[in-house]
């Protein structure tokens, strides 16, 4: 698998597919809680500060929760 949005300075590596997995697992387990799509965010970008670009976590927020 090779990510399409990605930060090109970083390499194609095995650990992408296991902080991809964190990711999702941490999506899964905040959407659960049913909060509002201001507090996904923000628990998401604490969790994961340094992803690329927080507006399409913010698109679906809106769409999964709002």
């Amino acid at each position: 698998m090779v990510a399409g949005h990605q930060d090109r300075s970083r390499p194609d590596t095995p650990d992408t597919i296991a902080q991809t997995r964190a990711y999702l697992n941490d999506v899964e387990n905040l959407l659960a809680r049913h909060p509002t799509p201001t507090a996904f965010c923000q628990e998401m970008l604490v969790r994961h500060p340094d992803r690329l670009n927080p507006s399409p976590l913010w698109y679906g927020a809106q769409t999964l929760l709002g």
